[in-house]
């Protein structure tokens, strides 16, 4: 009988609860621009209910915000705030962890399509069309 007590305090002790939260915060961008994904997270203890600052919180975005230089921007933002309390709130960690993807800006591709290479490529293009349409009228005719 004395051990019951006793297995039951042990079953306690290694317990934990955890509570996550994920929010989206932005629109996903379509599938053909979600070649680089990025990633951060930081975390912080609680202590006797006490937190030690929110800074974490501030850590990983300026992470996930260096991971993406300018002028690309960052689409497709999801936060998930994780919540774990280890032994009856004596112990506990917060979590966040920030994912998106790195999209090069609309500038970035209207310089690309620009490019000497594109307008040539373009222009080959339209006049082989150009020579299958003759081609086919000639045929035609």
């Amino acid at each position: 009988m004395k051990l019951i007590p006793l297995i039951f305090s042990l079953g306690l002790l290694g317990t934990a609860c955890q509570t996550v939260e994920s929010v989206s915060t932005s629109q996903f961008p379509k599938k053909s621009a979600r070649k680089n994904m990025i990633q951060a997270e930081s975390s912080s203890p609680i202590i006797f209910f006490i937190p030690f600052g929110t800074s974490y919180i501030d850590e990983a975005q300026e992470n996930l915000v260096s991971q993406c230089q300018s002028p690309s921007r960052i689409e497709g933002t999801v936060s998930k705030h994780t919540s774990t309390n280890y032994f009856i709130g004596l112990f506990m960690s917060q979590k966040v962890e920030l994912s998106g993807y790195c999209v090069a800006s609309a500038k970035e591709v209207d310089k690309s399509d620009d490019s000497d290479e594109n307008v040539e490529a373009k222009a080959d293009a339209t006049k082989k069309k150009e020579k299958a349409k003759n081609k086919k009228r000639k045929k035609g005719a």
